[in-house]
Protein backbone atom coordinates (compact mmCIF):
# COMPACT_ATOMS: atom_id res chain seq x y z
CA UNK A 1 0.00 0.00 0.00
CA UNK A 2 2.55 3.26 1.44
CA UNK A 3 5.58 0.76 0.96
CA UNK A 4 7.70 -1.27 -1.82
CA UNK A 5 10.57 -3.16 -0.76
CA UNK A 6 14.66 -4.45 -2.04
CA UNK A 7 17.22 -6.40 -0.66
CA UNK A 8 19.88 -4.04 -2.29
CA UNK A 9 21.63 -2.27 0.06
CA UNK A 10 23.53 0.80 -1.59
CA UNK A 11 23.84 4.15 -0.53
CA UNK A 12 23.19 5.62 -3.72
CA UNK A 13 19.66 3.55 -4.27
CA UNK A 14 18.85 4.79 -0.37
CA UNK A 15 19.74 8.98 -1.67
CA UNK A 16 17.72 8.17 -4.67
CA UNK A 17 14.42 7.36 -2.65
CA UNK A 18 15.27 10.04 -0.77
CA UNK A 19 15.22 12.80 -3.29
CA UNK A 20 12.33 11.28 -4.65
CA UNK A 21 10.31 11.62 -1.66
CA UNK A 22 10.32 8.24 -0.22
CA UNK A 23 11.22 7.46 3.50
CA UNK A 24 13.91 4.46 3.42
CA UNK A 25 13.27 2.34 6.69
CA UNK A 26 14.15 -1.30 7.17
CA UNK A 27 13.67 -4.37 8.83
CA UNK A 28 15.90 -7.45 8.79
CA UNK A 29 17.47 -8.13 5.68
CA UNK A 30 15.10 -5.62 3.19
CA UNK A 31 15.06 -1.89 3.40
CA UNK A 32 11.42 -0.75 2.55
CA UNK A 33 11.10 2.61 1.25
CA UNK A 34 7.65 3.94 2.47
CA UNK A 35 5.23 6.73 0.22
CA UNK A 36 3.09 8.23 2.52
CA UNK A 37 -0.09 8.80 1.40
CA UNK A 38 -0.38 11.87 4.07
CA UNK A 39 2.66 13.91 5.23
CA UNK A 40 2.93 16.63 7.02
CA UNK A 41 4.55 19.11 5.56
CA UNK A 42 5.07 22.60 7.20
CA UNK A 43 5.75 25.87 5.14
CA UNK A 44 8.86 27.77 6.98
CA UNK A 45 8.54 31.56 7.36
CA UNK A 46 11.40 33.72 6.96
CA UNK A 47 11.74 33.93 10.69
CA UNK A 48 10.41 31.37 13.04
CA UNK A 49 8.77 32.32 16.15
CA UNK A 50 9.60 30.61 19.47
CA UNK A 51 7.63 31.14 22.47
CA UNK A 52 9.16 32.60 25.34
CA UNK A 53 8.57 29.84 27.25
CA UNK A 54 11.08 27.52 24.91
CA UNK A 55 13.14 30.18 24.74
CA UNK A 56 13.57 30.41 28.65
CA UNK A 57 13.88 26.59 28.44
CA UNK A 58 16.67 26.64 25.95
CA UNK A 59 19.18 28.42 27.85
CA UNK A 60 20.27 25.03 29.65
CA UNK A 61 20.53 23.14 26.46
CA UNK A 62 23.41 23.28 23.07
CA UNK A 63 22.47 22.75 20.03
CA UNK A 64 25.02 20.89 17.74
CA UNK A 65 24.80 19.16 14.29
CA UNK A 66 26.84 16.67 12.84
CA UNK A 67 28.90 16.12 15.91
CA UNK A 68 27.56 12.59 16.96
CA UNK A 69 25.80 11.03 14.54
CA UNK A 70 26.59 7.27 16.23
CA UNK A 71 25.22 8.85 19.55
CA UNK A 72 22.08 10.06 18.03
CA UNK A 73 21.17 6.56 16.13
CA UNK A 74 21.90 4.92 19.82
CA UNK A 75 19.17 7.35 21.56
CA UNK A 76 16.56 6.53 18.75
CA UNK A 77 16.88 2.83 19.48
CA UNK A 78 17.23 3.19 22.85
CA UNK A 79 13.69 5.26 22.67
CA UNK A 80 12.10 2.96 20.01
CA UNK A 81 13.29 -0.26 20.89
CA UNK A 82 16.38 -2.22 19.94
CA UNK A 83 14.30 -3.62 16.96
CA UNK A 84 13.31 -0.37 15.52
CA UNK A 85 13.64 0.41 11.53
CA UNK A 86 17.24 1.26 12.45
CA UNK A 87 18.54 -2.02 10.92
CA UNK A 88 22.51 -1.88 11.21
CA UNK A 89 22.22 -2.19 7.23
CA UNK A 90 20.60 0.91 6.71
CA UNK A 91 22.30 2.61 9.51
CA UNK A 92 25.48 2.03 7.59
CA UNK A 93 24.60 3.82 4.22
CA UNK A 94 22.74 6.67 6.08
CA UNK A 95 26.49 6.94 8.01
CA UNK A 96 27.85 6.09 3.95
CA UNK A 97 25.66 9.15 3.25
CA UNK A 98 26.29 11.67 6.02
CA UNK A 99 30.10 11.11 6.02
CA UNK A 100 30.28 11.69 1.82
CA UNK A 101 28.76 15.43 2.81
CA UNK A 102 26.00 14.86 0.18
CA UNK A 103 25.64 12.19 -2.79
CA UNK A 104 24.22 13.16 -5.80
CA UNK A 105 21.35 11.63 -6.82
CA UNK A 106 19.96 11.30 -10.79
CA UNK A 107 16.49 12.60 -11.41
CA UNK A 108 14.26 10.47 -13.60
CA UNK A 109 14.39 11.96 -16.58
CA UNK A 110 11.63 13.30 -18.26
CA UNK A 111 11.15 13.32 -22.43
CA UNK A 112 12.31 16.95 -23.06
CA UNK A 113 15.09 16.61 -20.46
CA UNK A 114 18.48 17.55 -22.64
CA UNK A 115 21.07 15.97 -20.13
CA UNK A 116 21.30 14.09 -16.78
CA UNK A 117 20.10 16.36 -14.15
CA UNK A 118 21.27 15.29 -10.48
CA UNK A 119 19.71 16.65 -7.16
CA UNK A 120 22.43 16.40 -3.88
CA UNK A 121 21.34 14.55 -0.62
CA UNK A 122 22.88 15.26 2.49
CA UNK A 123 22.12 13.46 5.79
CA UNK A 124 22.08 15.01 9.30
CA UNK A 125 22.51 14.62 12.92
CA UNK A 126 20.77 17.07 15.06
CA UNK A 127 21.97 16.87 18.58
CA UNK A 128 21.16 19.23 21.68
CA UNK A 129 23.21 18.48 25.05
CA UNK A 130 22.33 19.72 28.63
CA UNK A 131 25.01 22.31 29.02
CA UNK A 132 25.60 21.34 32.56
CA UNK A 133 26.44 17.92 32.41
CA UNK A 134 27.53 17.82 28.88
CA UNK A 135 24.95 14.72 27.98
CA UNK A 136 23.44 14.27 24.46
CA UNK A 137 19.33 14.96 25.77
CA UNK A 138 17.65 14.72 21.95
CA UNK A 139 18.55 14.51 18.63
CA UNK A 140 17.46 13.33 15.09
CA UNK A 141 18.17 12.37 11.66
CA UNK A 142 17.30 14.06 8.63
CA UNK A 143 18.33 14.67 5.05
CA UNK A 144 18.28 17.61 2.97
CA UNK A 145 17.35 17.33 -1.28
CA UNK A 146 17.33 21.24 -2.36
CA UNK A 147 15.58 23.39 0.11
CA UNK A 148 13.67 20.51 2.25
CA UNK A 149 14.23 18.96 5.51
CA UNK A 150 12.60 16.07 5.85
CA UNK A 151 12.83 14.22 9.81
CA UNK A 152 13.48 10.73 9.65
CA UNK A 153 13.66 10.08 13.55
CA UNK A 154 14.35 11.64 16.55
CA UNK A 155 14.33 10.63 20.83
CA UNK A 156 14.22 13.29 23.40
CA UNK A 157 16.20 12.13 27.25
CA UNK A 158 14.99 15.07 29.35
CA UNK A 159 12.09 17.07 29.72
CA UNK A 160 11.87 19.89 27.25
CA UNK A 161 14.65 18.87 25.29
CA UNK A 162 12.55 17.13 22.30
CA UNK A 163 10.88 21.14 22.11
CA UNK A 164 14.36 22.69 22.27
CA UNK A 165 15.56 20.83 19.56
CA UNK A 166 12.55 21.43 16.92
CA UNK A 167 12.70 24.60 17.87
CA UNK A 168 16.17 25.07 17.48
CA UNK A 169 16.09 23.17 14.16
CA UNK A 170 13.27 25.11 12.94
CA UNK A 171 15.12 28.28 13.30
CA UNK A 172 18.19 27.02 12.05
CA UNK A 173 15.89 26.05 8.83
CA UNK A 174 14.84 29.24 8.46
CA UNK A 175 18.06 31.22 8.95
CA UNK A 176 19.39 28.94 6.15
CA UNK A 177 16.47 29.35 3.64
CA UNK A 178 14.79 26.25 3.45
CA UNK A 179 10.86 26.35 1.86
CA UNK A 180 9.83 23.14 3.80
CA UNK A 181 10.10 20.74 6.73
CA UNK A 182 8.79 17.26 5.98
CA UNK A 183 7.77 15.61 9.16
CA UNK A 184 6.97 12.50 7.48
CA UNK A 185 4.05 11.19 8.49
CA UNK A 186 0.35 12.29 9.01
Amino acid sequence: DEFCYTRVYHYRLVAALMMEGFLPIATEGVILPKLHRKRCVVSLPEALHVSKSIRKKSKKFRFTTNQCFDRVVEGCRRQHGSRCWLYPELVRLFKEIHDAGQVNAIVNPRANMTKVEEAPVRLYSIEVWNDETEELVAGELGYTVGDIYTSLTGFSAQDSAGSVQLASLGGLLCKLGFTLWDLGMD
